[in-house]
């Protein structure tokens, strides 16, 4: 019963999918046992206790039980690897926190769990990832897993929790769907994995595209650049950012905008530099010299050559209908094709409502992998600190 959570790319909440993580095994939603938030035994004698991310075996533990829980039914999946995973863990950025738990029965570490904290805005929201290794599931363990997790949440103080559940691609609801709607959580957007095989492009036909959306965007001029940012381009940047956490698509989720300025951009390049990564960036802007108004990004990683993962696009409201989407889109898949030729295949994630992106990707040659969904799960306040 995996379930995913978002990818790490920037400026997004529900699905940034540069990462994934699984949640499985557990059957219900436990009350939590004394002790349970602060480290310390769960339900049945199981040992759960909070990870230090500078130790390299506990951090690898904790990886390869969400990389086994996850590709045991998702094995097409390309997941994050661990060097990406343990240098985000590392990274000092002040937006953002990420905790990692891991239980263990006995002498063997059977569960973990992680959870995403914005630092500096939605801070009643976090992203909790939990799973179970296979070998070990259906003994309770994930039931006590989301019981500490539930409790850690609600001591610090945070209400709203998100997590990603992979669904059938038709069919009536799976045991995640399931698990997470007896758990009191609510589907709150669906959300499908496209991707592109780049071995196999129609070039005649991205060229026509690409010749339909430069007649419709007369007035508007492409910039683009490999990270860092150009410093005359990084308060633009920015700004499309902080747009980008609330024109997506956001299903339910109480989302408050995204609060994003140069030093933030300049932090998040840092952590994509030490992860692996190279973002390819291209925008459009107003003239020769006006405010960028759109942007797409894909990234590659050395620690996985062959997967590439387009992050983030957006045009902003104002200047919608002029098909930039589909013009910087294919601009940057053209810069992907040249500039990393050992690419095979580009993965994306848009929401099943956003009609407009997903028939761009489709014009492209996107096909659907993997359908997904973002449910919200609300803990109770106490009296004093209601909203």
């Amino acid at each position: 019963m995996p379930v995913s959570v978002r990818r790490w790319a920037p400026a997004r909440l529900p699905h940034r999918r540069t990462e994934s993580a699984s949640w499985t095994g557990a059957k219900s939603l436990a009350p939590a046992t004394a002790g349970a938030h602060a480290g310390g035994m769960g339900t049945d004698g199981d040992r759960i206790e909070r990870v230090d991310v500078a130790d390299d075996e506990a951090m690898n533990t904790s990886y390869a039980i969400l990389h086994a829980a996850y590709t045991e039914e998702h094995p097409d999946d390309p997941l994050p690897t661990a060097p990406e995973v343990i240098a985000m863990a590392r990274a000092t950025e002040k937006s953002q926190r990420l905790e990692f738990w891991l239980m263990h029965d006995g002498g063997t570490a059977v569960g973990t769990y992680r959870l995403d904290l914005p630092m500096l805005d939605n801070l009643d929201f976090v992203e909790l990832a939990l799973c179970v290794d296979p070998p070990h599931q259906h003994r309770g363990h994930g039931r006590a897993l989301l019981a500490h997790a539930t409790d850690r949440i609600a001591e610090l103080g945070r209400h709203q929790v998100a997590v990603g559940v992979n669904e059938p691609v038709d069919g009536p609801p799976n045991r995640a769907m399931r698990f997470a709607a007896a758990c009191g959580a609510s589907r709150s957007l669906g959300e499908v994995r496209r991707a592109l095989d780049l071995t196999a492009l129609d070039t005649d036909h991205l060229a026509i595209l690409r010749g339909e959306a430069e007649k419709a965007s007369i007035g508007y001029e492409l910039v683009s650049w490999t990270n860092p940012c150009p410093d005359d381009l990084v308060d633009d940047f920015a700004a499309l950012y902080a747009r980008m956490s609330t024109d997506a698509p956001l299903g339910d989720l109480d989302i408050e905008p995204e609060l994003w300025d140069s030093d933030r951009v300049r932090e998040r390049e840092a952590t994509i530099e030490d992860q692996g990564r190279r973002q390819m960036v291209t925008a459009a802007r107003v003239g020769t010299d006006g405010p960028l108004v759109a942007f797409t990004d894909v990234v590659t990683t050395r620690h996985d050559p062959v997967n590439a993962f387009q992050w983030s696009t957006l045009v902003v409201k104002e200047h919608r209908g002029h098909r930039l989407g589909t013009l910087v889109k294919l601009a940057n898949l053209e810069r992907l094709v040249t500039e990393a030729p050992q690419a095979r295949r580009l993965h994306t994630w848009n929401a099943d409502v956003n009609s407009y992106m997903i028939s761009i990707n489709e014009a492209i040659g996107f096909v659907v992998a993997q359908r997904e969904s973002v449910w919200r799960l609300d803990l109770p306040r106490d009296p004093e600190e209601a909203p």
